[in-house]
């Protein structure tokens, strides 16, 4: 293999390669619920948040994650994470009214993002839900509407690390003040504070909630008391085991111009590990440690993807294989780039796509397949980076992309042609085999109750 063809292939957990072991399974899948399909494992979801709440617990016990609902559309997987006493991060109203209806209590549920409507605002206020404050006119806002709420609200303020602090989004120092002010007289609401940052370097995230300590301490010699800190999300998650920038982007791309997104594919340190690091490492500074334990302060992990790892597949059919140029080819799936959605940020989902054939003959010859959507767009590309199977795809295999949960599935889909969205299903194992769910109908809190599954 010629250097920078090599294909970085993704980590399977033993569920998941237990699930894509049996192609008929896969096949009458695709057959029942059309191509493309997105497969969630709600068990897998529950597992996860068991062991991001003992991880994090072990390193500082007074620490909550909730599970933040925009990094995928399920409903299986949010019945798994609420059973597991998860929260749950939502940006809309209809994402509130999600979680609520998959179990999530109001006072469980943190409302993020910038410039919430003020329905979403009152529906916060309505179920005791946390709103973290992105501007001083959005404080305004909420306070007029608290009017005619109920007591005991919770408000995070949004503040800007110095790293971040050309962002648009949060208060800087200033403004700070000025809503903890405006709050103040107010004593019925309790003050947290919150950043979001948008890169994974674990010393940045550090220093950054050493940064919102500060500012409580300062806060403090007001009579000011502040002890919820909420950190985010952004925590890598590990789809492979190796990952070089400059392998892939030596590849043979269909555009010939690689596409490359510096998201850390294999991350040294990633999901509850990365998180558990971070609040371990905040811990070492003397100061941070005894205003957190003194004041009995509140950590709060709002993981959207990392909490996802291993929870779901996108299975597409092949449609047809047709040459290129000599040992180059296009797959064409049933299916639309729409679908893999590390298309929206005009970036390649690194991980090499697993091909499901039949029985034939694998060769020593590795040949290039570039694989593309059925639409009309020459834009329709779900891999710009060729893929080098050592199989000749044929019409009706499968193409298994694997760990999409997270963001995959959801954050760019289109009924473009009218072709419906995808369907979600849920895989759960039963004794030896699997048993496939409709995901909105499949609660694995009540499914074990009632003894219908064993994992």
């Amino acid at each position: 293999m010629r250097p920078g063809n090599e294909e970085f292939a993704p980590i399977l957990s033993l569920r998941c390669a237990d699930f894509l072991s049996e192609r008929a399974r896969l096949r009458n899948i695709v057959d029942c619920f059309g191509s493309p399909v997105h497969v969630l494992f709600p068990s897998q979801a529950a597992e996860n948040a068991r062991l991001w709440s003992d991880r994090t617990r072990e390193v500082y016990a007074q620490t909550k994650t909730l599970f933040a609902y925009k990094a995928c559309k399920s409903d299986s997987l949010a019945k798994a994470f609420s059973g597991a006493q998860l929260g749950a991060d939502v940006s809309s109203v209809q994402e509130f009214v999600a979680a609520m209806s998959c179990g999530v209590r109001g006072g469980d549920i943190s409302v993020t993002g910038p410039d919430k409507t003020c329905e979403l605002l009152d529906l916060a206020n309505a179920h005791g839900a946390a709103v973290h404050i992105d501007s001083e006119e959005e404080m305004t806002r909420l306070l007029r509407i608290g009017n005619h709420a109920t007591d005991n609200r919770f408000v995070f303020l949004r503040i800007k690390p110095p790293s971040q602090i050309k962002s648009r989004f949060g208060l800087d120092q200033e403004k700070l003040f000025r809503c903890i002010h405006s709050i103040k007289p107010r004593h019925a609401i309790s003050i947290g504070l919150s950043f979001h940052l948008n890169e994974y370097a674990l010393e940045e995230r550090v220093a950054a909630l050493r940064w919102a300590i500060r500012i409580a301490e300062e806060a403090a010699t007001e009579g000011v008391l502040i002890r919820h800190f909420d950190i985010g999300g952004g925590y890598p998650l590990r789809y492979t085991a190796t990952h070089s920038i400059e392998c892939y982007r030596n590849g043979s791309h269909l555009s010939g111009n690689p596409e490359i997104n510096a998201y850390p594919y294999a991350a040294p340190i990633a999901t509850f590990e990365h998180a558990a690091a971070i609040i371990g490492r905040t811990l070492k500074s003397p100061d941070c440690s005894d205003f957190l334990t003194n004041n009995d302060a509140t950590l709060y992990l709002e993981p959207g993807r990392a909490l996802l790892d291993q929870c779901g597949v996108t299975l597409m059919r092949v449609i047809a294989t047709k040459s290129k140029s000599d040992n180059e080819f296009f797959v064409i799936l049933e299916g639309m780039s729409f679908s893999v959605s590390e298309r929206w940020f005009s970036s390649d989902f690194a991980p090499t796509p697993i091909l499901i054939g039949s029985q034939r003959e694998r060769t020593d010859r590795h040949q290039n397949y570039y694989l593309v959507g059925q639409s009309c767009l020459e834009s329709d590309i779900l891999r710009n980076r060729a893929v080098r199977w050592r199989q000749h795809p044929e019409p009706g295999d499968i193409v298994c992309f694997v760990n999409t949960a997270g963001y995959q599935m959801d954050s760019n889909e289109s009924t473009f042609h009218q072709i419906p969205l995808p369907e979600k299903v849920a895989a759960l194992q039963h004794d030896e085999d699997w048993k496939i769910h409709r995901d909105a109908r499949c609660n694995i809190r009540i499914l074990r109750n009632d003894h219908q599954i064993s994992d």
